[in-house]
C-alpha cells in the first residue's frame, strides 16, 4: 500500500484522526512525513498546538512508515505502546518525520525467523515551522510472522 492509502483508511476508521486534518508532504517506501496544522481547535489552553494532536499526528507517521515499508507491509502488525517527550511548545504547524530503515526490517525478518513476534521501535521527530524539534516520539510496534 502507497502513504497516501494506509492514510485515507486511517482517517476512514478513527474519526479523531480525521479531525486533525492530516496530510502527507513527503513518502517514501518505509518513509513518511506527516503535516498537523496549528489550529485555533487544535491548540491548548496556551495556544499552542496540543500535545494530543502532536502524538496522534507522530502515532499515524509511524504506522505509515511501517505500512509502506516493502518487506513489513505484508506483515501483521499491532502499535503495542508510544513514547513522547515533549521538548518545546509549538505555535506553528508540526511535521512528523517517521522512518523504517533497510536494517530494521531485516532485523524483524531475522527475529521472525526464531519467534513467533518481534518487537519493532520507529522514532518520529515532530519539528515545527522553524525546524526545531518539539515533541521526540517512539512508537512501538509487535510484528507477528505471517501463517500459511
Amino acid at each position: 500500500m502507497n502513504a497516501a492509502t494506509i492514510l485515507e483508511e486511517a482517517l476512514r476508521r478513527v474519526p479523531f484522526v480525521a479531525s486533525l486534518d492530516l496530510r502527507i508532504e513527503d513518502a517514501a517506501p518505509g518513509r513518511v512525513v506527516v503535516r498537523v496544522p496549528r489550529r485555533l481547535e487544535l491548540t491548548n489552553v496556551d495556544g499552542a498546538l496540543h500535545g494530543a494532536a502532536v502524538s496522534a499526528a507522530c502515532e499515524i507517521a509511524a504506522a505509515v512508515a511501517v505500512g509502506t515499508e516493502p518487506t513489513l507491509a505484508r506483515l501483521p502488525t499491532t502499535l503495542r505502546s508510544t513514547r513522547g517527550a515533549y521538548l518545546y511548545a509549538a505555535r506553528t504547524d508540526v511535521t512528523c518525520h517517521a522512518t523504517v530503515s533497510a536494517e530494521q526490517a531485516s532485523a524483524v525478518v531475522r527475529a521472525l525467523g526464531v519467534e513467533e513476534r518481534a518487537v519493532l521501535e520507529v522514532p518520529v521527530r515532530a519539528l515545527d515551522g522553524h525546524g526545531t524539534e518539539v515533541v521526540g516520539f517512539t512508537a512501538v510496534f509487535v510484528v507477528r510472522a505471517r501463517r500459511g
